[in-house]
């Protein structure tokens, strides 16, 4: 448990940076519901030292205990209300939280793309048998492939002007 504290604490001190909103949910197997349990203390201490909150108060085990967790900056305010546990899916509850985010705005993005359909497929034939490749081809296998890659290239690049 010990390594995971810590390595928990690095994973923490490499995500707390990021300027996006921060949640982090899983089965974490720590009883932070128990003040007698050192584990779950030091848990908690960690994460308030890094300013997150845990928001999960209910029990999600079938046993009890609130091992799942939802964990978020003090800051981001994301989540709207505390959340509930469900329907049992395993030995743990499902928990349900409701967050408050925006959806992104949408992106345009220009692509660019040749109409290889319209061309002549008979041309193009001609062509490639009237380059040095098929007469000379070089030995040696790269060379062979950028030579390839070179004559289709310039070939395709002109017939689609």
């Amino acid at each position: 448990m010990a390594d995971f504290l810590s390595d928990f604490e690095k994973l923490l001190a490499d995500m707390i940076l990021c300027k996006e909103q921060l949640h982090i949910t899983c089965d974490f197997n720590i009883h932070v519901d128990d003040p007698d349990n050192n584990y779950a203390c030091k848990c908690l201490d960690l994460l308030s030292s890094f300013g997150l909150e845990q928001h999960v108060t209910e029990s999600t085990h079938i046993h009890g205990h609130t091992l799942d967790l939802q964990i978020t900056r003090n800051s981001d305010l994301m989540v709207k209300e505390p959340p509930i546990t469900d329907r049992l899916f395993s030995d743990h509850f499902i928990v349900v939280v409701k967050l408050s985010m925006t959806k992104p705005a949408n992106s345009q993005s220009i692509s660019t793309s040749r109409k290889l359909k319209s061309i002549d497929c008979s041309q193009f034939t001609l062509d490639f048998v009237n380059t040095t490749l098929p007469l000379k081809p070089p030995d040696d296998l790269e060379e062979l492939a950028k030579c390839y890659d070179d004559t289709l290239k310039f070939l395709l690049i002109n017939m689609l002007r």
